[in-house]
């Protein structure tokens, strides 16, 4: 397991500043970062010998050649040496946020919603032209940057299946209004005539094996969708701005008083037409900030339609034979262990998140407290895919 935090601070391929980790996932390490002029870029590395480095990496230069306003911009990509490692990595433009982040707090609404399909869609469908796939369409690939919703890149290959494409989306449309993802789509009768039948229209249960036309432009959602294609522009958009891709000096360090960029809140969209459609972007972001001086909140998180995962209850074992901890993250300082367990605490409090150190120098952030075997395994089920690293692991500390 890669330790991405302890790489903060570090200069990758001698240019961009590694400030802040983000997160990490089977496709690698993201972070907050400044290029060589100050400016602030999302960086993302993939170890060379990663079992997905070369698809991420093909997965890059196709984003760079295929741009398109609602596809996450690639400003630089390559191969390089990273303290003694091999690695893959690209710079693109920092999301403001992502819409994974958002529904542990609430659904979208069905505005917002329509405005997800109103991005996603003309985005898919650039691609699909190009004979590449999405593969990835998901909450965790939906992102804002300033008023633009934007789709991930690190995803992308030739091949695939349009219909296996619209068909996430569908999965996923369903997901952020009802904060459920289950393919039999329980309520989907909750939902607009519009959504709810461009989800039956669209999702399928397996992706087919050939290639066949995705039904990217049904009826009931052509409103929102001729709205975005008004406004993009009908030639293939330009290159990342010239701060991006200008030179860069060769011994050009960056200044040390670069700082993480704070969130921004963007203005308000309206669609053309008529319809006024608000862009998801906004209320990406449009939720109270975590105070940085306050003790973690105790009480539990609001209740929701599907009752949020909860630690193992104690049951009738023996304190000696709950010595099973699942581990997200582990830190070689106490500092940053704590404030991680503070950000899980204020969104999933009833996980029991928690700094443990079973050794000097090491402090691991676990959830669950301590847990048998068998209720450690049932745990991270539960909450695997609702935030937690895809790289968490449990283990006896007897």
């Amino acid at each position: 397991m890669v330790e991405w935090k302890l790489l903060e601070g570090s200069t990758l391929a001698g240019k961009y500043v590694l400030q802040r980790f983000a997160d990490s996932d089977e496709r690698g390490g993201r972070y907050v970062a400044a290029d060589p002029q100050g400016a602030p870029v999302m960086a993302h590395i993939v170890p060379a010998d990663a079992p997905l480095a070369d698809a991420v990496e093909t997965s890059w230069e196709l984003a760079r050649s295929l741009p398109q306003k609602h596809l996450l911009t690639v400003v630089d990509a390559g191969r390089t040496v990273h303290l003694d490692v091999p690695v893959v990595y690209a710079a693109t433009e920092l999301p403001d946020d992502v819409l994974a982040n958002v529904l542990p707090d609430r659904a979208l609404t069905i505005e917002e919603a329509r405005a997800l399909l109103a991005a996603a869609v003309p985005a898919l469908r650039h691609l699909h032209v190009q004979g590449v796939t999405h593969g990835n369409v998901s909450p965790t690939s939906i992102m804002a940057v300033g008023d633009t919703i934007k789709l991930t890149v690190n995803s992308l290959r030739r091949g695939g299946t349009p219909e296996a494409d619209m068909s996430a989306l569908a999965m996923a449309l369903y997901e952020v209004l009802t904060r459920e993802r289950d393919p039999r789509f329980p309520r989907l009768a909750e939902l607009p005539s519009d959504v709810s039948s461009f989800i039956r229209r669209n999702f399928v249960a397996e992706a087919p094996a050939s290639a066949a036309p995705a039904r990217v432009d049904p009826p009931v959602v052509a409103t929102a969708v001729r709205a975005a294609e008004h406004t993009a522009e009908p030639a293939p958009e330009a290159a990342a701005p010239d701060r991006h891709t200008r030179p860069l000096a060769a011994n050009h360090a960056p200044p040390d008083t670069v700082v993480a960029p704070p969130l921004k809140i963007p203005k308000v969209v309206f669609g053309v037409a008529g319809a006024a459609l608000l862009l998801i972007a906004y209320l990406f972001l449009h939720k109270p900030a975590p105070e940085t001086t306050a003790p973690a909140v105790a009480s539990p998180p609001p209740a929701v339609a599907a009752a949020p995962a909860a630690a193992p209850p104690a049951a009738h074992v023996p304190e000696e034979g709950r010595v099973w901890r699942l581990v997200l993250y582990t830190y070689s300082q106490p500092e940053l262990a704590q404030k991680m367990v503070k950000q899980l605490r204020r969104r999933h409090n009833s996980w029991q998140p928690e700094v443990f150190n079973p050794e000097k120098g090491v402090y691991m952030v676990t959830l669950g407290g301590r847990m048998t075997k068998e209720d450690a395994q049932r745990f991270k089920s539960r909450v695997q895919g609702k935030g937690i690293p895809s790289d968490a692991f449990i283990r006896n500390y007897r």
